[in-house]
């Protein structure tokens, strides 16, 4: 009788670990999408002089230049409202958002 619970049990453990599969590969995808899309962005308000600056400012985003290179980690905040809480999360996003580049 006991194997039988079990069994039931194993069984509905495999299914959620299925979903969980399902919706994990689902939102990494669309993260990626969601990356590269704000790296569009980027492309189109960095020619526009001092609007991403601006923005920074307005949301009281505070960053450090990186020597002639793009710095994407206020861009991350930016796009996706990040606590500085999370900066090893915006900074591996930025990362990636950097290999694009």
């Amino acid at each position: 009788m006991a194997n039988k619970t079990l069994d039931s049990e194993l069984e509905n453990l495999q299914k959620q670990a299925i979903e969980a599969d399902v919706l994990y590969k689902s939102s990494k995808r669309k993260l990626n999408e969601n990356l590269v899309q704000t790296y569009m962005f980027w492309r189109e308000a960095s020619m526009q002089i001092g609007y991403l600056e601006e923005c920074y400012k307005n949301n009281n985003i505070w960053f450090n230049s990186k020597n002639n290179k793009p710095n994407f980690n206020p861009l991350i905040k930016l796009v996706f409202n990040m606590p500085v809480s999370k900066r090893n999360t915006a900074n591996h996003w930025a990362n990636a958002i950097t290999a694009i580049d």
